[in-house]
């Protein structure tokens, strides 16, 4: 009963009843990993919320069977969350999912967003302007995002340490500028994919964060 962290991660066989088995068992738990449990419904993940009320980290990644009210109700039950993952949760993870994490979650540090394809820019103004802590960001291959929300997270988190923007097509040097001209702690950037970022955005990247570590075109380099 006194379990603050546990992982059942891969575990594809476990289902909602021994997930509600987990909440009812270990209500102090405070992190908390459900990746690729694809057998996990809105079910187990609301009885976790109802139980865990000290839930600070939560790994969703891969659970298809998530939608987006049950994505909706962590943001309502868990406003102490510092680190969520919803990489590849592509039923759960939606627009507007991740605008009630922001207006929900404002302590979060890190947020994995990878994968989800339908995202749009107005989740990442939101999420930029409520979670301003935030340290990891990853964004990779959310394709529809555009240099407005790069522009919009380099303006409002300038406390970023690591930023994926891999495969995000739409991203330009303008917003390579803005992130390098505002976030000051960046140590990695990922552009690899980011095929309209130019020699133009790496250099001002070089001249203004010389310590960043960028990866782009599949080379890791650093700035300088």
């Amino acid at each position: 009963p006194n379990l603050k962290s546990l992982s059942i991660a891969w575990c594809s066989e476990v289902t909602d009843v021994g997930v509600k088995a987990v909440a009812e068992c270990c209500p102090l738990v405070e992190a908390l990993d459900l990746s690729f449990c694809h057998a996990l419904s809105d079910a187990g993940l609301l009885a976790l919320l109802d139980n865990c009320e000290a839930l600070t980290s939560l790994r969703l990644e891969a659970c298809d069977r998530i939608t987006e009210q049950a994505v909706v109700a962590v943001a309502q039950a868990a406003p102490n969350l510092k680190t969520i993952s919803l990489a590849g949760c592509t039923n759960g993870c939606t627009t507007i999912s991740v605008m009630q994490i922001a207006r929900g979650c404002p302590d979060l540090v890190s947020i994995d967003l990878t994968g989800i394809a339908g995202l749009q820019d107005a989740a990442i103004w939101q999420l930029s302007r409520g979670c301003r802590w935030l340290r990891d960001l990853s964004l990779a291959w959310c394709v529809q995002l555009s240099d407005q929300s790069c522009i919009q997270v380099g303006l409002n988190c300038p406390l970023l340490v690591q930023l994926s923007l891999r495969g995000c097509t739409k991203v330009t040097d303008a917003a390579v500028v803005q992130v390098a001209h505002n976030c000051c702690y960046l140590k990695s950037l990922d552009l690899r994919g980011c095929h309209q970022v130019s020699t133009s955005g790496l250099d001002a990247m070089a001249m203004m964060l010389p310590s960043c570590h960028v990866l782009f075109l599949d080379k890791s380099v650093n700035s300088r």
